[in-house]
This record gives C-alpha cells, sequence and structure tokens, in this order.
C-alpha cells in the first residue's frame, strides 16, 4: 500500500495540499511534522504520477490532478512528435548520402550545381580524367567521362536521380506533418 505525505497547513515553501512524498507503507521511514502533515493511503489503481490533493478541515481528498495529467500527455505527445521528426530527418539524410554521397547539404547543393554544369558546359570536365563515381544510367562506377557526350549523360542521369530524391525529400516531409499532426490530434 502506497501513502501520501500531504500539507495540511501552510509550511515554508509549501501551500495547503501539496504533496511532501508519496512511500510505501511497508518501508515506512516514520512521520515527520507532525499536524503539518497527514498521511493518507492512496486508493489502489490510482497512478500516483498525477495525483493532487485537496484539504477541506484537515481532510485530505486524493484525485487525479487534471493539470498534471494533461501535461504529462502534452509531454508524451511531445516527445512523440519529436521521435517522428528525428526518424523523418534520419530517412532523409540516409538518402542524402545514397544519392550524393554525403549528408552535408552544402556539399549536396554543390554537387547538383556540379551536375548541371556539366549538362551545359560538358567541355570543362570531359578532358579532366573524371570517372563516374557511381553506377548509375548506362554508366557502372569508375567509367571514364572521356567525351563531351559522356558527361553530359553523367550529369543528366545524376540530376534526374537529384529530382527523384527532391520528391522523395518533398514526400516525406508531407508524411511528417500528417503524422504530427495524428499525434497532437489524438
Amino acid at each position: 500500500m502506497k501513502i501520501a505525505r500531504v500539507f495540511i497547513q501552510e509550511y515554508p515553501g509549501r501551500q495547503v495540499g501539496d504533496i511532501h512524498d508519496i512511500i510505501d507503507s511497508e518501508n515506512h521511514p516514520g512521520s515527520i511534522l507532525s499536524g503539518i502533515i497527514a498521511e493518507v493511503e492512496i486508493p489502489e489503481g490510482m497512478d500516483e504520477r498525477y495525483l493532487g490533493a485537496t484539504v477541506e478541515n484537515g481532510e485530505v481528498t486524493l484525485a487525479i490532478d487534471a493539470a498534471k495529467l494533461a501535461a504529462a500527455e502534452a509531454a508524451e505527445k511531445q516527445a512523440q512528435v519529436t521521435a517522428a521528426y528525428n526518424q523523418m530527418n534520419k530517412d532523409v539524410y540516409d538518402q542524402m548520402a545514397v544519392v550524393f554521397g554525403t549528408t552535408k547539404s552544402d556539399s549536396a547543393t554543390a554537387f547538383e550545381g556540379t551536375f548541371r554544369l556539366m549538362i551545359s558546359k560538358p567541355e570543362l570536365f570531359s578532358a579532366q580524367g573524371l570517372l563516374a563515381d557511381k553506377a548509375i544510367g548506362t554508366f557502372q562506377a569508375g567509367d571514364a567521362l572521356d567525351t563531351d557526350a559522356k558527361v553530359a549523360d553523367y550529369g543528366q542521369a545524376r540530376i534526374d536521380e537529384i529530382e527523384q530524391y527532391a520528391v522523395f525529400r518533398m514526400n516525406r516531409i508531407k508524411q511528417f506533418y500528417a503524422e504530427r499532426a495524428q499525434i497532437l490530434g489524438s
């Protein structure tokens, strides 16, 4: 059996009805502040995390504190939203690593710009001894990008992949917003 020790008189830093602590009757440490704190048995099945007490004429009534319960529910929802956000972030960055070979946004942006430049000005790259860094389209990793046509085709294949990633990313963000709305609406 659990016992709540409740202030029935004001005490420095405590108000009437504040719960000092909750103890197990089998490990009772002894009475404290006689006449200021009353010991009240907690009804079986009452969740002590949300316990509140009221005192009228020296009589203590225990009940679930709606504010404590609401705060706990709000904290749980926020934790679920945070977990959903972290999972979305992980999914987006994992896919970014597949597409770009990095999870750094500035590097991914630089790669995209480079691939667009490979399409529009392949002559800048075709004599540089570049190799395909991944298998994509008709290319295998390590294939030489030694002609303007190969450079442009490789750049286009990478841009096509980036466009698919962009759609994936936006859909994953949309999914997170739906998850968040469901969590907060429940």
